[in-house]
């Protein structure tokens, strides 16, 4: 009879640690699927600021050849003008 009882505590318990480890494994897969998601959000917002930063660079490099047309033209046109 112990034999028996000892037994069925030893096979309940293995199946308690095997539910346990199958539980764990699923949370981690579901945190890891989280953080790739979250990743991935990451990396695109980074990439998003990144072409804002370029498209900055960019208008900032338009206005500034503007006004050096534009002082060019005043300049040209001064000395037009004596």
């Amino acid at each position: 009879m112990e034999g028996e009882e000892q037994w069925e505590a030893d096979k309940k318990r293995k199946e308690d640690e095997k539910r346990k480890k199958e539980s764990e494994a699923q949370k981690r897969k579901k945190e890891d699927k989280i953080e790739k998601i979250n990743n991935k959000d990451d990396m695109r917002k980074k990439d998003g600021e990144l072409k804002m930063k370029e498209a900055h660079t960019e208008v900032k490099k338009m206005v500034a050849e503007k006004k050096t047309k534009a002082k060019r033209k005043r300049n040209e046109a001064k000395i037009d003008a004596s």
